[in-house]
């Protein structure tokens, strides 16, 4: 994972004329994408939308809140078969993706909605109002010898 992160900082970090010619085309369709999702909030929600790329089928994609963090991760997955007389081709890949999220506040996690509509994922989270977490006096009585 760590060399994994070097690397796409390695190609992030130099123009694709640099590397395209130290390592000829074997790099030529890379790209790094760096989208940042956005977090909003009104006096009920805190809303969070993010890109994710539209090929990626909804029940691949899993989000869950703990304390005041939001994970959010996903798989695509894609299959190309060429099909000819002399000629047959098929190709399988797989990427992942993960994003972490820290919230400004508790949310209800089973209040929870998350829809995505043409590759962008919009999650809706109810706030916890502070009464609902607040500290709760307990009675101490004396135990019974």
């Amino acid at each position: 994972m760590y060399k994994r992160i070097l690397f796409t900082f390695f190609l992030a970090s130099y123009s694709s004329s640099v590397y395209s010619s130290w390592f000829g085309d074997l790099f030529k369709d890379v790209t790094v994408e760096t989208k940042m999702p956005e977090i909003t909030q009104n006096d009920n929600n805190v809303i969070v939308t993010m890109n994710v790329s539209d090929d990626i089928d909804s029940d691949d994609i899993h989000v869950e809140i703990k304390d005041k963090t939001l994970y959010v991760s996903g798989m695509r997955k894609s299959k190309q078969e060429v099909h000819e007389k002399d000629y047959y081709h098929k190709e399988i890949s797989r990427s992942s993706f993960n994003r972490v999220v820290s919230l400004p506040c508790l949310v209800d996690e089973l209040g929870t909605t998350a829809e995505m509509t043409d590759g962008v994922l919009v999650i809706t989270m109810p706030k916890i109002r502070e009464e609902e977490t607040a500290a709760k006096k307990i009675k101490v009585i004396k135990a019974k010898k």
